[in-house]
């Protein structure tokens, strides 16, 4: 019995388990000895000093183990409290999308530490905290669903009719117009997983591309159309009657509108939990200024040249021929 108990090492014992599962074999042990009956008294007194001898530095060393986890326990109380707090922090503040990466975070955190029936009334409370989450964050990924459901359906009717654009090999004004409202809807459709709108967005660059570059081309003087084919000048007239510098910064402006409302977009659904995160959002949002003051420019330079066109209409109309008096 005595060599049994000598070869359990607990310095090679390292957790509550494994204690709990020697310590059951030195009283089962403890139990076999005093069932052994009388030995002679001249080594009785030496056996049961030895016996005794090992199974103290056994009970010694598991009496410090419990000491330092009876510790690690109430400081593990504390750490368990400061994170019930802080997911009832995110719940109250109903943090449902950008929160949950922390949420895991936490609980991978709570997982790493000792678990007790000392702290079942903090568990229960987690747990609460946890479960109201994920019920609102289950609600919230439901109604994405749905709403990717619809934003997907849309989309793609906006791309029937971009293939449909991309196909005219003369784009008119109108059809130009819809190009760039088409371009604006879509980038105000709601919630979609990103790699499908992505893939949706490259496609209708695709073809918002080919329309525009249909568009580019007939946009350049087509020459005389009085038939003289000697003649290599080519006369084209503006699609505006302000002329062709109107029509290119009005082109421009309404580039910078839509390309606005895809940064806006972007920047209503950006979740900052990180400085890189902040130094996108300040970005975006810089850059947002930037083209809202460009297009603020370009309105100007639109009303100064309508301003212009309109006062050289006034000057060069004929005056009204006086109305001429009667010979006496």
């Amino acid at each position: 019995i005595i060599t049994q108990i000598e070869a359990i090492n607990p310095n090679d014992i390292h957790t509550f388990k494994d204690w709990r599962t020697y310590t059951d074999q030195i009283k089962e042990l403890q139990t076999q000895w005093r069932k052994t009956g009388r030995v002679p008294r001249a080594v009785s007194e030496e056996l049961y000093l030895h016996f005794r001898t090992a199974c103290d530095i056994f009970f010694d060393k598991r009496k410090e183990f419990m000491r330092d986890r009876n510790k690690q326990i109430s400081e593990q109380g504390d750490r368990k409290r400061a994170i019930i707090e802080e997911i009832e922090q995110i719940v109250a503040e109903e943090r449902w999308p950008e929160g949950h990466s922390r949420i895991q975070e936490l609980q991978t955190e709570w997982n790493e530490m000792i678990h007790t029936n000392k702290h079942q009334a903090l568990f229960k409370r987690f747990r609460e905290a946890c479960d109201t989450y994920y019920t609102h964050h289950k609600a919230l990924y439901q109604a994405q669903r749905e709403e990717s459901k619809e934003s997907v359906a849309t989309a793609k009717q906006l791309l029937a009719r971009a293939h449909e654009l991309a196909a005219i090999e003369s784009p008119s004004d109108a059809d130009r117009e819809e190009a760039v409202t088409l371009q604006r809807d879509f980038n105000q459709l709601g919630y979609m997983p990103r790699k499908t709108r992505r893939k949706l967005q490259d496609e209708l660059k695709e073809q918002m591309d080919a329309f525009f570059n249909k568009l580019r081309a007939s946009d350049k003087p087509r020459g005389d159309r009085r038939g003289n084919r000697n003649n290599n000048r080519r006369n084209f007239g503006p699609t505006s009657p302000y002329g062709e510098e109107y029509d290119r910064i009005q082109r421009r402006k309404e580039q910078l509108e839509s390309d606005l409302q895809t940064y806006s977009n972007n920047k209503e659904r950006l979740s900052v939990t990180s400085s890189a995160g902040e130094n996108l959002l300040k970005m975006l949002e810089e850059r947002c200024d930037s083209m809202q003051q460009e297009i603020d420019e370009l309105d100007l330079k639109l009303r100064d040249i309508r301003k212009e066109q309109r006062a050289q209409q006034e000057t060069d109309a004929p005056a009204e021929a006086p109305e001429q008096g009667k010979e006496e």
